[in-house]
């Protein structure tokens, strides 16, 4: 899960959080509901050196 916090971050910065099937679903509703979630990509080993 690619998100920022548009309060802290620049616009085009993005953190990474990685989650399991069990936790993916709240952990976006989580970053959703404060307006923090920007996409969510399956984890490859590409998406580590971004």
């Amino acid at each position: 899960m690619r998100w920022n916090n548009p309060r802290l971050h620049d616009p085009g910065r993005r953190k990474s959080w990685l989650a399991c099937d069990d936790h993916r679903v709240s952990l976006g509703d989580f970053l959703t509901a404060r307006g923090f979630l920007r996409e969510v990509a399956p984890y490859t080993e590409s998406v580590r050196h971004r």
